[in-house]
Parts: C-alpha cells; structure tokens; sequence
C-alpha cells in the first residue's frame, strides 16, 4: 500500500472516530447515593442495569440543579462523559406539570396550618409511605388509584394535593391526570415532593 493511500485510509479512520471522541459516553438512570465530598455519583444503568460510579468536578455542567449538592437519590440524571474522565455534563430529568397545578412547600405549609378543606395524597409505593410521609396525608399508590379511581372524594371541586419522590418522581402528575379524567377540577401537584419537604426541615 503506498504512503498516500495510507495517509488516506488513516484520515477515513479519523473521521469515522471522530463523533465517538467528541460525544464521549451517555448513561441515564436513576441516583442511588451521592458523595459532595468525593464528587461522585452513583446510578445504576437504564441499559445494562449496570451500578457506575461517575465522579464530577469543577468543569462538570449541571442543567435542571445548581450543583452535586442538589442531587440526591432516586433523581434520575443523563450524564455525559469521557470513559476514566469527570462528567462534562449532569442532567436532572424532571418531570413536566401543569403550571397551573404546582403548589410550592410554604403554600402547602399554609395549607396545612390552616383550615381550608383539602386531601393531600402520597402517590408513592405504600413502603415509601410507611417510612415516612407529610402531615395528614393519605397513602394512595398510583397502581392503586389505576385500579380503583372511585377512592377519591365524589365531590369533584374538592382540592386535592398529590406527591411522590420529588421533581423526577412521575408518580403524582400521573396520578392527578387520572383524578382530571375523573372529572376532579381542584387539584395541584406538590412537584417538589418528599425530598423538599425534607430539605425545608418540616416535620
């Protein structure tokens, strides 16, 4: 083979290695533990249900939370990376909700303390509920409102509150869109869920 076909076969191998280099690796799932102190993340692989652990550091972009400090299990993240290298890119994956259903941690508080009628429902699992839920609420599983969405209030303009695990938990959205499709016209989602009930050290 002669030098110039060498040079040209060299540069197709290139190129055609090129996207790889660049675009690095991708892994999405969700978070099992967090370290601030050694920057890293551990998740276990949507794909090959695999555990990695990926470190970050102070090049590492953060899109949907400021920092590491932020995250926390079971947020699920798509993370970008360089194999032996920290993330250059940490995604948290949030679900969407309605605007006009969000309620935020001091209006719910208000709630709360207040005297206005209102069902607050914990979409989550019946273990998660039994480990620790808000004040007042009710556990209601999503699989168990699927199956029998007539355990709502029967009147429809009642308010009602559904949260689960957090801004990456898709269980309370799925759960007030059966409650609407039931034909319920009061209710809110407390999208910050569990995990900012917690962070605002309310009881």
């Amino acid at each position: 083979m002669s030098m110039k076909n060498i040079k040209s076969l060299s540069a197709l191998i290139v190129a055609l290695l090129l996207p790889v280099f660049a675009w690095g690796l991708e892994v999405s799932g969700r978070i099992q533990s967090v370290s601030g102190k050694a920057g890293t993340i551990q998740l276990q692989d949507d794909k090959s249900q695999e555990v990695v652990v990926i470190r970050v550091d102070q090049n590492t972009r953060f899109e949907n939370v400021k920092s590491i400090k932020e995250l926390d299990a079971p947020d699920k993240v798509v993370i970008e990376f360089e194999s032996g290298q920290p993330a250059a890119r940490v995604k948290l994956v949030v679900v969407q909700v309605p605007e006009e259903w969000l309620i935020e941690t001091k209006e719910l508080a208000v709630l709360l303390n207040g005297k206005t009628p209102f069902t607050l429902y914990d979409a989550r699992p019946a273990a998660k509920y039994d480990a620790g839920h808000l004040p007042g609420a009710l556990s209601l599983p999503l699989d168990a409102l699927k199956k029998n969405p007539s355990v709502l209030p029967q009147d429809k303009d009642q308010l009602l509150i559904f949260y689960c695990g957090g801004l990456t938990c898709p269980l309370s959205p799925s759960a007030a869109k059966i409650a609407q499709a039931e034909g319920h016209t009061n209710i809110r989602v407390y999208h910050g869920g569990d995990p900012a009930w917690r962070k605002a050290r309310l009881p």
